[in-house]
């Protein structure tokens, strides 16, 4: 969501900025950054299933005790 909210603001806030402050006409090339936008969302999932993954693979009561000490 974040990173959806990100791409979406900055391509909107430099369409703007194009137009009003610099007087330019520019297309925002969306395409691009949806697929800038499923990349980042594959690589937070890749990420979080790295480290969340000896943890998912453990008995609960082996990781309730890892984290007591």
């Amino acid at each position: 969501m974040g990173a959806a909210a990100g791409l979406l603001l900055g391509g909107l806030s430099g369409q703007i900025m194009l137009a009003w402050q610099f007087e330019l006409e520019g297309d925002i090339p969306w395409s691009t950054l949806g697929v800038l936008w499923i990349g980042i969302l594959l690589l937070s999932v890749a990420v979080g299933w790295t480290v969340s993954g000896p943890v998912l693979r453990a008995s609960p009561l082996v990781s309730l005790r890892g984290d007591s000490g």
